[in-house]
C-alpha cells in the first residue's frame, strides 16, 4: 500500500507539474496572440489602405485614359480644322487670281505665243484658255492642247453656260502625265470660253 501510495504521489506531482506546465503553454500562447493581435489590425489596416490607393490608382489611370483620348480626339480635329482652313486659303487665292486672270485676258490677245508669260505674271505653274466649246486652244503645257474639259465632267459645261461663278478640283492627277496638281476654271469674259490655272501638288506643299 505504501508502494502504490507513493506512486500515486508521483503522478499527482506529474500532473502538477504537466497542469503547471500547461499554464505557461497558455500564458505563451495569449502572449502571442496578444502580439499578433495588433499585426492582424495592422495587415487588415494595410489591406484597406491598398484597395483604396489601388482604387485611387486605377481612378487616376482611368482619367489619364480619358485626357490621352481627348488630346488624340483634339489633335485629330485640329488637323481637320488645318486642312479645311488651309484648302479655303488657297482657294480664296485661286479665285483672286482667276479675277486677274479674267482682267488680262480682256487686256490683251493671250495665245500660245504669250501664255507662258502670262503664267508667269499671275504666279501660276500652268495656264490655259479653252475655246467656246471647252476644248483648250493654248496652254503652258502643250500636252493639254485640244484637251476637251466638257467630257472631262459636266460642271465645265455648266461654267460655259454661266450656271457656276467657278470650279476649284481638289488635287488630282493630270488627264494627260503622271503628276498632281490643282486646278481652278473661270468663265472668260471677253469671249465664250474657259481660263484654267493650275499649280502642282509641290508648289502647294511648298507654300
Amino acid at each position: 500500500l505504501g508502494e502504490v501510495g507513493r506512486v500515486f504521489q508521483e503522478i499527482a506531482a506529474n500532473l502538477k507539474e504537466l497542469a503547471s506546465t500547461n499554464e505557461e503553454v497558455l500564458a505563451c500562447i495569449q502572449e502571442v496572440k496578444q502580439c499578433v493581435e495588433p499585426l492582424h489590425r495592422t495587415a487588415a489596416e494595410t489591406v484597406a489602405g491598398s484597395e483604396e490607393i489601388a482604387a485611387s490608382t486605377e481612378e487616376q489611370y482611368s482619367l489619364l485614359e480619358s485626357i490621352a483620348e481627348l488630346a488624340v480626339k483634339l489633335h485629330g480635329e485640329s488637323d481637320r480644322l488645318q486642312q479645311i482652313i488651309g484648302d479655303r486659303v488657297l482657294e480664296s487665292r485661286m479665285v483672286n487670281l482667276g479675277k486677274r486672270a479674267q482682267q488680262l485676258d480682256l487686256e490683251r490677245v493671250i495665245d500660245q505665243s504669250n501664255v507662258a508669260a502670262v503664267a508667269k505674271e499671275l504666279g501660276v505653274d500652268a495656264f490655259g484658255i479653252t475655246d467656246e466649246n471647252g476644248v483648250v486652244i493654248c496652254h503652258t503645257q502643250k500636252d493639254q492642247l485640244g484637251l476637251d474639259l466638257v467630257k472631262i465632267g459636266k460642271e465645265y459645261e455648266d461654267l460655259l453656260k454661266g450656271k457656276v461663278e467657278c470650279v476649284i478640283t481638289p488635287i488630282k492627277k493630270s488627264e494627260t502625265e503622271d503628276s498632281y496638281w490643282k486646278y481652278a476654271h473661270f468663265p472668260r469674259v471677253k469671249t465664250k470660253g474657259i481660263i484654267v490655272l493650275a499649280d502642282k501638288m509641290e508648289t502647294i506643299l511648298s507654300r
